[in-house]
């Protein structure tokens, strides 16, 4: 958690694991902060709506990290873990909380209508390329975003939490 106390300003420089990334600017949604996406090598996504909300996926589309309302969420067993950092005593503190069937079931359900909104922003000719990185040179920023919309198409609508946090699942 370390390194998400700071703003994510520069997500499209900073996030060198995401080997394909792009930063759009939508105009409406996220209230005005832009939105980065990327792909890991693996294949794995990683989508910045500003600071927050933040929705990390594994190497089998399960969601396994969120950021959400300054909370950390983890995948753990299939369910959602809340970590929020407090200070008591002087001391910083890590709460956790998990969550239960239904509560982890509507978070999949907002963030599949905030994947769904920035897909059909994309699709409406709505969003901005503000930058991108490719792996290669032949990777164009409308490759990867055409390769974002399929994604969520095949696979927000039965989306699932991952066992573990962790990239590879």
């Amino acid at each position: 958690m370390a390194k998400q106390e700071v703003d994510r300003e520069d997500i499209l420089r900073e996030a060198t694991a995401l080997v394909n990334r792009v930063e759009l600017e939508v105009s409406g949604l996220a209230d005005g902060d832009r939105i980065v996406f990327g792909f890991r090598e693996c294949g794995s996504l990683a989508v910045y709506f500003g600071v927050d909300p933040v929705y990390q996926f594994n190497a089998t589309q399960a969601l396994r990290r969120a950021y959400h309302h300054g909370c950390l969420l983890k995948a753990v067993d299939r369910q959602l873990v809340s970590m929020r950092r407090t200070r008591q005593d002087g001391k910083l503190q890590l709460l956790s909380t998990s969550w239960d069937d239904e509560k982890t079931q509507e978070f999949i359900g907002q963030v599949g209508r905030d994947m769904f909104q920035l897909v059909g922003a994309i699709e409406a000719g709505e969003a901005d390329v503000i930058g991108f990185v490719a792996a290669d040179q032949q990777t164009t920023a409308k490759m990867l975003t055409t390769r974002f919309c399929s994604w969520c198409h095949d696979h927000l609508l039965n989306l699932q939490v991952a066992r573990v946090p962790g990239v590879s699942g």
